[in-house]
């Protein structure tokens, strides 16, 4: 098993947990070598970067830690690779005094609580793969632990919503102190954009990096992205024909479904 029964509880319960030895130390490595390059070369060095081609981060995406693991959290056969970004936080040149916007908190997805609790399960499971240690004054990420159940229970039997809310638009659900999701190089975090979060300040002297890799089960057909979706469908596409041709099967659900959003989106525009 390669993610452990415990530790998929605690994602359910508080919406993150980190876990160890997901993703071999070479292939990290590699990825954090890659990714070094790819803001270096950019004209934005730093900030996100969305459906990135980069070799080496290419050969991190379809390494099969991920989708074992997502197998065992989702409990479903079949998982596929919806989306990818990175991450790069520079150390704050104006401030030594780490924060946060609390105005920044919020929610990218809403679910309902059997979409969480019953299996197989209908959500999206976002890895969050430490490049380089995040420390609690590194620009960690920052989450209101079990705030994702706390909205899908009050959701009740409203459908899926993939959209940002903000805090301040939430309901009050007497949500739990925000937390910082740290942890070292090589670790992943197992995480969900459906809890409240927010981004903070990097006050060292090394620049935050994280890869996020998005999956979910082969059943589920969200309207991921929307605005972007036609990026998505050749990002996609790219990773099909790069990927080795035992792994294409990664994505080749996740294209067919792309395109049938886009034909959908034609036919009604």
């Amino acid at each position: 098993m390669f993610i452990s029964q415990e530790q998929i509880d605690t994602y359910i319960q508080t919406g993150s947990v980190v876990v160890d030895k997901l993703i071999p130390t070479d292939v990290i490595d590699a990825a954090s070598q890659g990714m070094d390059q790819l803001y270096a070369e950019s004209d934005n060095p730093t900030g996100i970067k969305q459906y990135v081609d980069q070799t080496e981060i290419t050969q991190l995406l379809q390494n099969p830690g991920f989708e074992n693991a997502a197998k065992e959290i989702l409990g479903c056969e079949s998982v596929h690779l919806l989306a990818s970004a990175t991450l790069h936080t520079n150390p704050d040149q104006e401030t030594d005094e780490w924060s946060f916007d609390p105005d920044s908190q919020h929610v990218d997805i809403q679910y309902t609580a059997n979409d969480w609790l019953e299996t197989p399960r209908r959500i999206i499971i976002t890895f969050m793969v430490f490049l380089d240690d995040v420390t609690p004054d590194r620009a960690p990420t920052v989450v209101r632990p079990g705030s994702h159940l706390q909205i899908a229970k009050h959701n009740g039997d409203e459908a899926y919503q993939e959209r940002p809310v903000f805090y301040k638009d939430l309901p009050d659900l007497g949500y739990a102190d925000l937390a910082p999701v740290c942890g070292k190089k090589g670790q992943v975090a197992v995480s969900t954009t459906a809890l409240v979060h927010a981004g903070s300040k990097n006050v060292t002297d090394k620049p935050r990096k994280v890869l996020f890799v998005v999956y979910s089960s082969t059943d589920v057909n969200p309207a991921f992205n929307i605005n972007i979706i036609d990026q998505r469908l050749a990002w996609l596409k790219s990773m099909h024909e790069q990927f080795a041709d035992n792994r294409k099967h990664l994505v080749e659900s996740a294209i067919e479904q792309t395109e049938a959003l886009i034909e959908a989106q034609a036919a009604t525009s």
